[in-house]
């Protein structure tokens, strides 16, 4: 149980981190440099970031198995578990894939118009 609560939280600070940092430079970029430049920036590192998105989720396919197993010997996952969680894997990435093709590709604007 602590460890669970523990990699909870570090991975909470992690993505707070990373988000105030984002935020940081972007704020910087915005006062710094015109709007336009900004944007072609943006533009710029888009595609890097669905690279790595996509690169993610594959890896989350591939080592689905093994992280299952080393969550069940540090006792984080009880021994039954793994096989259910193996059995969803495609489950999860089809839909981690469909929140990337929603969110990170703006499907809903791009179907919607706005």
């Amino acid at each position: 149980m602590r460890l669970r609560r523990r990699g909870f939280l570090l991975l909470t600070l992690l993505a707070l981190v990373l988000s105030a940092t984002m935020v940081t430079v972007l704020w910087q970029r915005v006062q710094t440099t015109s709007l336009a430049a900004v944007e072609a920036e943006w533009r710029f590192w888009t595609p890097v970031m669905t690279g790595v998105r996509l690169s993610l989720i594959a890896l989350i396919a591939a080592f689905w198995h093994p992280i299952t197993r080393i969550f069940v010997k540090r006792d984080a996952l009880r021994a039954e578990y793994p096989a259910p969680l193996i059995a969803q894997r495609w489950r999860v990435v089809m839909w981690l894939m469909v929140l990337e093709l929603i969110l990170g590709q703006e499907m809903l604007n791009r179907f919607y118009g706005v």
